[in-house]
């Protein structure tokens, strides 16, 4: 988590993504820029949220802060995460696709065919 808050604040002061990516490497040694933004993800929406973090490991702060997590499945993990239950990554890759099968059989039974196009 702190690795996350210090790439973070290094990215909110840094004006450019090359810029950036150097700065990450020169003083972090890390080069994967798609790990850099999940550390940094995470330490933005989590960081200042012991209650979670300290809970659980970080497959599952990864899934909650992904972009694909919607905020009404978040919050529901969240909150079953703070009362004691356990809640592990894979169940929160399953809620999201739950969420997209059912979208996508509303609009199959709406008359939009499979891909989002109208029949």
């Amino acid at each position: 988590m702190e690795l996350g808050r210090k790439l973070a604040a290094l990215r909110d002061v840094t004006p450019g993504n090359k810029q950036f990516g150097w700065a990450v490497r020169k003083q972090f040694g890390l080069d994967n820029p798609l790990e850099v933004a999940e550390m940094m993800r995470v330490a933005r929406r989590y960081g200042d949220r012991p209650e979670i973090f300290r809970k659980v490991g970080w497959r599952v702060l990864a899934e909650l802060a992904s972009l694909a997590t919607s905020e009404d499945e978040r919050r529901k993990f969240e909150d079953r995460i703070s009362a004691g239950e356990r809640v592990n990554g894979a169940e929160i890759i399953r809620a999201r696709s739950t969420i997209g099968a059912g979208a996508r059989e509303n609009d199959t039974a709406a008359g939009a065919a499979p891909g989002g196009r109208q029949s």
